[in-house]
């Protein structure tokens, strides 16, 4: 039997949401016979998680079109000889054009009969010259692309999958020339993973709020959220409740100093980052999404495997589709903390229907299963080898 060869593109395989994505997504594809399937990258995979995966699964070739993960971790020894940090860039620049057009050769690409560049158009140089069909993923909202200047790019590929239908209308409208072109595909989530991981992962004492995110300060709310636990707490009463911030990033310093000003500082917990949060998310008595934009917030998903109830800004996009307009999930308006307030304290004290909530979200978890996107994907690649 002839196999369909697809290729999938990403920069570079880290720990995020992209990359486990991505890795579901093969995983249940790697089950269907009719696919033969690589992946290309920007840079050489060192994170040990995915290098097990990818070890277990010699089937899946791998092929770097240029083996860097910073301009100095390769080229170190070279770029000594120039002290002067342009200089280095240079460099630099010049050596990844020189890895392009030595990749432009490459037999992966050109025998390929699909090639999904995953990640937000991150091959849009590398994919010009081939001449197999090309979908990309865009894990954001539409105005991303026009945000980070890849709208021009977007007529280089054949079909785009953004992960809601919030995105797929708010695509058609700023680009309406590509409307009949693009599909929503819901991210994979291994429900059954997320409870095993649960049993075992680390959980906080007494009864909290969770949040988990990056601490970015673009994207995240989290002033938003600290404000927020900080009136609740006061108006009910300063009870034993604490607000667990599981996650790092950026914003670190500056939210455990705004913390330490409020009066509720010693229950507010910064966790820090860990790979496995959902011990902390199935002891929660609620989990929190305070953010300003989202591609597909997969936390309010896995909560739901887990039969947390969740609050979240109603922010573009996912959280109002995920949570099926309020009914399987509490909403309030991005930066609204004395919304998100009441929130926290009609779950405290029960007078959120948490049961209905939660019964209503389990109810609507068969669409982001694995077998439904796998299945999906495969028909997109059909329609393109025809």
């Amino acid at each position: 039997m002839n196999k369909t060869k697809v290729v999938f593109c990403i920069p570079n395989m880290v720990i995020g949401g992209v990359e486990n994505v991505l890795v579901n997504s093969l995983t249940e594809l790697l089950k269907n016979d009719s696919l033969d399937i690589a992946i290309a990258l920007h840079a050489p995979v060192r994170e040990p998680v995915h290098r097990a995966w990818l070890d277990a699964h010699p089937e899946i070739p791998t092929y770097v079109y240029y083996p860097l993960c910073n301009w100095f971790e390769d080229l170190q020894k070279y770029c000594r000889a120039f002290p002067l940090k342009p200089l280095r860039k240079i460099v630099f620049s010049l050596y990844k054009k020189y890895r392009r057009v030595i990749s432009r050769r490459n037999k992966i690409m050109r025998r390929a009969d699909v090639i999904i560049d995953y990640k937000n158009l991150s091959f849009f140089k590398e994919l010009r010259s081939v001449p197999a069909p090309r979908i990309t993923w865009v894990h954001g909202p539409a105005k991303y692309l026009r945000d980070n200047g890849l709208a021009p790019h977007v007529n280089i590929y054949n079909h785009i999958v953004g992960l809601t239908d919030d995105f797929v209308n708010e695509f058609r409208r700023d680009f309406p020339e590509y409307r009949g072109r693009v599909t929503r595909i819901y991210n994979p989530i291994d429900g059954d993973k997320i409870r095993a991981m649960a049993a075992h992962g680390a959980r906080h004492p007494g009864r909290y709020f969770c949040q988990v995110s990056r601490l970015d300060p673009v994207q995240k709310d989290i002033p938003t959220l600290i404000r927020a636990f900080n009136m609740f707490w006061a108006a009910a009463g300063t009870p034993d409740v604490d607000l667990l911030i599981v996650g790092d990033g950026p914003q670190m310093a500056e939210l455990k100093q705004m913390a330490a000003d409020l009066p509720c500082a010693r229950h507010i917990v910064f966790a820090g980052a860990t790979t496995n949060p959902f011990g902390y998310m199935a002891g929660a008595m609620a989990t929190i999404l305070a953010t300003r934009y989202e591609g597909l917030p997969t936390v309010l998903i896995e909560s739901a495997f887990l039969g947390t109830p969740c609050i979240s800004a109603d922010c573009p996009n996912g959280p109002r589709e995920i949570l099926m307009d309020g009914r399987a999930g509490l909403l309030f308006d991005v930066g609204d903390a004395a919304k998100l307030a009441v929130h926290m304290k009609d779950i405290w004290q029960n007078i959120a229907n948490t049961r209905q909530l939660i019964d209503t979200a389990s109810q609507n978890l068969d669409r982001f299963a694995p077998d439904a996107a796998a299945s999906q994907i495969t028909h997109l690649i059909k329609e393109y080898i025809k």
